[in-house]
């Protein structure tokens, strides 16, 4: 005998084509139909997709609207055909400092200052990184208008150039990170860059080379715990990554 599989709610009040009634009481004839059927059942509804996204569904309606997200109309109803998982990877863009300065803000119970719609999209932001924990955080390790640089100093001058003014320690270089390390992890205006190239000779390098981290922007930002949790990945190694996921896991706590 054929198990019967249980429809989701979304699909349960879909109407095929040409047929009055319900997907769960009514058989399907044709190809079309059967197709139609194996169709929907891998498509999930605006608030199942916005549930395991992490986002709100009036946001996926307004992607599916855009086409910036895979979906069809049946029914008259908006169903999802992408990977909810992918949602930003693979449909958003990356995330601007302010935004993300918003984000850190309201993740370390400072949201007063946020407007209702900076406070609805960080909110949404930071239910997606209580449900996937430190694989949420990647998505933001490379921000639209700070993007890292590297360099390599000698060793000799690591220690001056940590205690430098013009920079904002973060990631490694940050005691909220708990790693004493032999790297400088900070942000640095376009203009005080020019002026530490000079003193200390920094040199471009690949990353796996480098001894400095510098991520350029215009503002430097007020650094918080999220901050030093997402520059921590770019390193890649086990150790940042535990320190990244006790700093995560700390912030939900607080959320």
């Amino acid at each position: 005998h054929a198990r019967k599989i249980p429809l989701r709610e979304s699909q349960r009040h879909l109407v095929l084509p040409g047929r009055r009634g319900q997907l769960s009481s009514s058989r399907p004839g044709s190809m079309a139909e059967i197709f139609l059927l194996w169709y929907v059942f891998a498509m999930m509804s605006v608030a199942e997709y916005a549930q395991h996204a992490g986002v709100s569904p009036r946001s996926v309606r307004a992607r599916l609207e855009r086409g910036s997200l895979r979906g069809q109309k049946i029914a008259g109803r908006w169903m999802v055909s992408d990977n909810p998982h992918e949602h930003y990877s693979a449909h958003g863009r990356k995330i601007s400092m302010a935004s993300f300065n918003q984000l850190a803000a309201y993740l370390d119970g400072n949201s007063a200052s946020l407007t209702p719609d900076a406070r609805r999209r960080a909110k949404e932001r930071a239910h997606n990184i209580s449900e996937r924990g430190v694989e949420a955080l990647r998505q933001y390790a490379v921000r639209a208008d700070a993007k890292p640089q590297f360099y390599a100093v000698p060793s000799a001058d690591l220690h001056d150039l940590m205690g430098e003014r013009a920079l904002v320690l973060t990631g490694v270089s940050h005691e909220y990170s708990e790693i004493y390390g032999t790297t400088v992890d900070a942000y640095v205006t376009p203009r005080d860059l020019e002026s530490l190239k000079f003193i200390y000779a920094l040199r471009e390098v690949p990353a796996q080379d480098a001894n400095v981290i510098l991520r350029v922007i215009k503002e430097l930002p007020k650094i918080r715990p999220l901050h030093v949790a997402v520059d921590l990945l770019i390193s890649k190694d086990p150790r940042s990554e535990r320190e990244a996921e006790r700093l995560v896991k700390g912030l939900i706590s607080r959320a």
